[in-house]
């Protein structure tokens, strides 16, 4: 079997989420022909689904040193430094990546990741609002924009980003917390009560976090989420 006909075998394997036999087809493609870039690709995205982060980091690598100019291999080693949880060096990537063009809805959602841990509230809503474009319908999406929104105290923003997120999914309790935590931090205590009484019944741990969070003037400590969303 040649090496292309291993990448399109590796490549079924992995749509089917058989991710363990794909990174041994992606292999063998590798080593019959080590310039295939697309196999140096697929072999590091299977390996940030196993969870082996430093080996798809390493792979990613792998496919820039064979092709510098790959736009491919580059986004995915973007990609892999946001899994390893790499700030500064996913952040310079990023960088890189937007001199070559537009960013993709996947690279969005991995810019916009990085930029809340990293602390930049203003360039992560952007990104955010800029995938909601792409993702219209997608409530992590809303999520995401909620909490930047949240960290500027952009706290009406962040209750329609909220709102928006519990629209599309209903069932999301995680929507449901942050938004009652954004109607506190907004003075709307009646709003946040009415969730309260949700999340009673839907999400018992989530009920107690914002309890505290009603009634955390009266508490001596006050456990939980610290006033701030998930």
């Amino acid at each position: 079997m040649q090496a292309i006909e291993r990448n399109n075998l590796g490549a079924n394997l992995a749509k089917d989420g058989n991710f363990a036999a794909a990174a041994d087809a992606f292999e063998r493609a590798i080593d019959l022909d080590p310039t295939l870039i697309n196999s140096r690709v697929n072999l590091s995205i299977v390996y940030d689904r196993l969870e082996r982060y430093e080996d798809a980091l390493m792979t990613a690598y792998g496919a820039l040193s064979v092709d510098p100019d790959s736009r491919l291999a580059l986004a995915q080693t973007c990609h892999v430094l946001v899994s390893l949880d790499r700030v500064a060096d996913s952040l310079s990537c990023y960088d890189k990546l937007r001199r070559l063009g537009p960013l993709g809805d996947r690279e969005l959602e991995s810019l916009a990741i990085i930029q809340l841990r990293a602390g930049e509230w203003a360039h992560a809503a952007r990104t955010f609002q800029q995938l909601a474009e792409l993702r219209p319908d997608n409530s992590k999406v809303y999520l995401g924009l909620g909490v930047a929104q949240f960290r500027r105290k952009k706290y009406s923003d962040a209750v329609e980003s909220f709102t928006r997120a519990l629209e599309i999914d209903p069932k999301s309790d995680v929507a449901r917390l942050n938004l009652a935590v954004t109607y506190l931090a907004n003075n709307n205590r009646s709003e946040a009560l009415k969730l309260y009484k949700i999340l009673a019944d839907s999400n018992t741990q989530y009920a107690s976090e914002l309890y505290t969070i009603l009634y955390r003037r009266y508490l001596v400590k006050a456990p939980g989420t610290g006033g701030r969303p998930k």
